[in-house]
């Protein structure tokens, strides 16, 4: 989405004679625009019209908001309830027809996912389906201007203090605490509500904050797995196998950097296509001496080992040399395992740790496309799959390649939505 196109959640006064105070103060037409590009347009069928969203009490959708403001901010997309009711408008509830508007974020970039209602929705049948992708602080800003002109309309009607005054009087004074701050960010990488993570978890996380910086632990609260560093040490000596830092390849320091305005599909895939420029590989798989030998190890590392990791990760030890343990007795898992610490080193530079976990944040969305393009290239098995897309024809796209159906299939996808220009239903379907 374009700078230029500000993200924007507004409602228009309408009239409400019954129900809270609160809920007559801020009633009206609600609407969640990107640009002209609107996430609520439907038909109201009490009057039979397009409207740009429906009639609702706006305190409801604030409330919401401010109560789920840290986990919307920074909590990646995870499965289960507790994720969906504080990602999915629709669970705003109160006896109102919410829109059903996902919102999903990567710490960089924010997903705002539309769905359409059925057709025979009343008293409102949203007609929006699409997907927006907005810089993550854009959609700071359109909380940071909603809430509290909902707040200034509450004391325009003389409603006193409620609910939502408190809720918001709290983020923002926790935003303003760098230190409630960083603790709010580490409980929703957890997805945790505020001071309801496990203080255990929170213990081990902040222990290693100094030996590992803040960005690696937040990307291992943010795996839903949590390891020590002290654990992980241990791993490393019993399962490990030792990487050679000076070995591993080289793309130059014009490789592209992680960005709000770059996907972390984009990013991914073009550094692979630089590694596989400087390794001549041209459309050949890559055999398991090559992707070793690109990540400065003998093949041996792609051997099964013994142990079962939380995550694949590797731990720099000196200058020279790190370990990296691989969770997957899986040969095809291995490699893309292998494949995504490389693309972690030379994307996100030289700290103690590369983890690789089950996280949707940007850095293990990068990680996955550089993996993905580097073993198999999206230009080639685009050419494979052309004619026959088949399940069959992919497994046999995947055995040739090391990697598993999943990753073709992905791959596929993508690059359909890629092909016919929808940016963003690609960057959706990038994982």
């Amino acid at each position: 989405m374009d700078a230029a196109m500000p993200l924007t959640i507004d409602v228009a006064p309408h009239v409400l004679d019954e129900g809270s105070p609160e809920e007559r103060a801020t009633f009206g037409r609600f609407s969640i625009d990107a640009g002209v590009v609107s996430l609520t347009e439907g038909v109201d069928t009490f009057v039979h019209s397009l409207q740009s969203g429906p009639l609702v009490p706006a305190y409801h959708a604030a409330q919401w908001f401010a109560w789920n403001w840290w986990r919307l901010r920074w909590e990646p997309r995870r499965g289960g309830e507790a994720w969906a009711f504080a990602h999915r408008m629709a669970t705003i509830g109160e006896g109102y027809l919410w829109p059903q508007i996902e919102i999903s974020t990567d710490g960089l970039r924010t997903v705002l996912q539309c769905r359409a209602s059925r057709a025979d929705a009343e008293p409102f049948r949203y007609t929006a389906s699409r997907a927006v992708i907005v810089p993550a602080h854009d959609v700071e800003r359109a909380l940071d201007a909603f809430i509290p002109e909902v707040i200034a309309r509450l004391r325009r009607a003389s409603v006193g203090e409620t609910n939502l005054d408190r809720l918001w009087r709290d983020v923002v004074r926790e935003r303003g605490d760098p230190e409630l701050h960083e603790r709010r960010k580490l409980e929703a990488l957890l997805g945790a509500e505020p001071d309801e993570a496990d203080e255990e978890l929170l213990a081990t996380l902040e222990g290693d904050l100094s030996t590992l910086g803040r960005p690696i632990v937040e990307e291992i609260a943010a795996g839903g797995t949590v390891a020590s560093l002290t654990d992980m040490e241990s791993q490393a000596r019993a399962i490990g196998s030792p990487l050679h830092r000076h070995d591993m390849i080289r793309i130059g320091a014009d490789a592209l950097r992680p960005q709000p305005g770059l996907a972390a599909w984009k990013v991914g895939r073009d550094v692979a296509r630089k590694v596989r420029d400087v390794a001549g590989c041209d459309r050949a798989p890559v055999a398991d001496r090559h992707l070793a030998a690109f990540a400065g190890a003998d093949d041996r590392v792609l051997s099964t080992k013994q142990g079962t990791p939380p995550f694949s990760f590797s731990l720099r030890e000196t200058e020279a040399t790190e370990t990296v343990v691989l969770r997957s007795p899986i040969r095809v898992n291995r490699r893309f395992n292998l494949a995504r610490i490389l693309g972690d080193r030379l994307m996100f530079g030289d700290g103690k740790l590369s983890p690789a976990t089950h996280a949707y944040t940007y850095r293990q969305r990068a990680q996955r496309a550089f993996a993905a393009e580097l073993l198999c290239p999206s230009v080639v098995i685009d050419a494979e799959t052309a004619t026959d897309d088949s399940t069959d024809r992919q497994s046999e796209v995947a055995e040739h390649f090391g990697v598993s159906d999943y990753v073709v299939r992905m791959v596929v996808e993508r690059t359909r939505f890629e092909d016919q220009g929808d940016e963003e239903e690609a960057e959706v379907t990038a994982t």
